[in-house]
């Protein structure tokens, strides 16, 4: 815990845990964080007291749902310096000396707890979240009940609205032909579905929520959203464009969207959506600590998406799991057809649908933070929506934007990981069949986490294959067999689908090398590989019913020296590495990865007083 703690507004016990704080002061004896030049200090004690203090950030950025906050370094007996933390970095006062500059200290506290803004406790809470009444409490959960699935999920209002939270966002209205986005106050039900926990990131959260419109109106059965909040980066298009794409797509074309996810609203708090004037201040929704310029700042914005999901290694049978994945091969082609590219096919991104049958829950691919338009998508775009481009010049250049190196690093398909190593002219675009390779790999991630699996090193397999640095083990990996009984029908679709990855990463023939001889030409997977391989095997008779998921333990790393050194392994893929890491030469693009606490350690080294803008980058570039 911090050296001293200043409570929330209200509390009257001493701060027990995160969600009790209001801020933090760090105390060091004579450790400055800077140098005179207003430069972090490249030492291990320098480096270890900044990481102190933006884990303390973190948790207080996460705890407290603030768009920024504020901590107090506090050294040399006298000296003390003042820093803001946002999502794209931080920034930090000169040091002062608070033994004769005695008004600083006490005008930093009482503008902190006396915040400009009357919905707000303290300076960088979120205006645009409050805590429901508990007549609120009652009338939504009441509501809830209407819907017959979550009646049985939810035994009690306690259980349901405990940690509730009424959440601003948007849903479009269809008003004579034309969408009009109307505010709405959504109702949060139950746990968070999913967090990040990184702090220079999109650090994205998503929470289970109904709207107070259809209670107030008193539809029949409410409808029940996925909100999405996320801090997305300037230099990125908004998610929405996307979704919108894909539905004109299939409306066009008398396509169903039955199963498939969906946008019914979406907003960038960080602008004003015109009349009626908004209620929140959307200064405090666009971070202001980026080292590189506008482009690496970072826009606060919520999503409505259906259907809420639920994540894919609950699955009941292999059979299921096999079927959530067929369905995310669909919905890829689908969009694929419209224009869009995925780009992150990862364990966060195929989830079952949450509503439907247990035994048989349907799956479906979802988040598009990491997709980019292919030039026929592009064209699209600007046909079906015009005008909604004008600003966004910096998304028009497709092209290069394919050869960026963006997914989860778990499930990156080898060509894209290679890229890593070339120069730009010779990296391959990002292309379907690298996501069709991302769907094989969750495949492997799930059989070497959650089921029986007969490979030798038991539970570090799944490490040892997924090892960040470890492009060769996944191209040895698709020449071998599946770990799995032989005889089962989850071996034979694995065989069958680990074959295709194989040919697509055969070693081609170097044209510009004399001595190499003719070789073998990679073959990438298409559509209709997939397709005939997921129906066929689906298809077959001999699934099990009675093989549901098996809970991933991490492994004791204590035994033996094999274990030791595979921990280090585990400890990176148990994280959700989404990584994008820009071409050198595309300055507007920033890098970026959802951190946590291991991946910010090497962010100081390359940051400035100012803070670096985002902490893989500064990892990398160590």
């Amino acid at each position: 815990m911090p050296d001293i703690t200043a409570s929330r507004p209200g509390l009257k016990t001493l701060p027990k845990a995160w969600h009790d704080a209001g801020t933090v002061v760090e105390l060091k004896h004579t450790l400055d964080i800077f140098n005179e030049n207003g430069e972090i200090i490249e030492s291990e004690q320098a480096i270890k007291a900044l990481i102190q203090l933006a884990k303390s950030a973190r948790s207080l950025l996460m705890a407290s749902n603030a768009c920024y906050v504020y901590v107090v370094s506090a050294f040399r007996h006298g000296m003390a310096r003042i820093f803001r933390f946002d999502h794209s970095g931080f920034r930090a006062t000169s040091a002062f000396d608070w033994t004769t500059e005695t008004a600083i200290l006490p005008t930093f506290f009482f503008r902190l707890y006396n915040p400009n803004s009357a919905v707000v406790l303290m300076d960088g809470d979120d205006d645009t979240i409050a805590i429901p009444s508990a007549q609120d409490k009652k009338k939504m959960y009441h509501a809830l009940c209407a819907q017959p699935f979550y009646n049985s999920m939810y035994q009690s209002q306690e259980e349901a609205t405990e940690n509730s939270l009424w959440i601003k966002a948007v849903r479009f209205n269809d008003v004579n032909g034309e969408r009009v986005p109307k505010i709405v106050r959504a109702f949060t039900i139950g746990s968070i579905l999913s967090y990040s926990d990184g702090l220079f990131s999109r650090a994205t959260h998503v929470y289970r929520v109904i709207l107070e419109d259809d209670v107030e109106q008193k539809v029949e059965q409410p409808p029940i959203y996925a909100l999405k909040d996320v801090w997305r980066q300037a230099c990125r298009r908004p998610e929405v464009d996307f979704y919108d794409t894909i539905v004109k797509h299939c409306s066009e074309n008398d396509i169903s969207m039955d199963g498939m996810a969906r946008c019914y609203g979406s907003i960038d708090l960080s602008v004003s959506p015109g009349a009626p004037t908004p209620t929140w201040d959307c200064t405090r929704h666009r971070t202001r600590s980026a080292q590189k310029g506008t482009s690496f700042e970072r826009c606060h914005t919520r999503s409505l998406l259906t259907p809420v999901g639920k994540p894919l290694k609950f699955f009941p049978s292999t059979k299921a799991m096999v079927q959530a994945l067929h369905h995310a091969v669909l919905h890829h082609e689908i969009a694929f057809q419209a224009g869009v590219l995925h780009r992150d096919v990862s364990d966060g991104n195929v989830l079952f649908e949450e509503a439907s049958a247990e035994e048989n829950p349907k799956g479906f691919l979802v988040d598009w933070d990491y997709a980019e338009f292919t030039p026929k998508g592009l064209k699209n775009f600007e046909n079906w929506f015009p005008g909604r481009n004008d600003e966004q010049d910096q998304h028009k250049d497709v092209d290069k934007s394919l050869k960026d190196i963006t997914g989860t690093l778990p499930f990156m398909a080898i060509q894209i990981l290679n890229n890593e190593t070339m120069a730009e002219s010779d990296r391959v675009s990002h292309q379907p069949h690298h996501d069709l390779e991302s769907i094989y790999w969750l495949l492997v991630w799930m059989i070497l986490r959650h089921t029986n699996h007969t490979h030798s090193d038991g539970p570090l397999a799944c490490s040892k294959l997924f090892d960040p640095t470890g492009i060769t083990t996944k191209q040895g990996w698709s020449a071998l067999r599946t770990p799995v009984d032989s005889k089962s029908r989850l071996f034979r679709l694995a065989q069958r689908l680990r074959k295709a990855v194989w040919l697509q990463n055969l070693e081609p023939t170097m044209e510009d090398d004399p001595y190499d001889d003719e070789g073998p030409v990679p073959v990438p997977i298409t559509y209709k590989v997939f397709r005939d391989i997921f129906d066929a095997e689906l298809a077959a008779p001999g699934w099990p019913t009675n093989d549901p998921m098996i809970p991933f333990r991490v492994p004791s790393l204590k035994t033996t020296n094999n274990q030791s050194q595979a921990g280090s392994l585990i400890k990176d893929t148990l994280q959700r590495a989404t990584v994008t890491r820009a071409s050198a030469s595309r300055s507007k693009r920033p890098r970026e990865r959802d951190a946590d606490d291991d991946a910010f350690t090497a962010a100081p080294a390359s940051g400035s007083k100012d803070g670096p803008s985002d902490a893989r980058t500064a990892k990398k570039q160590k």
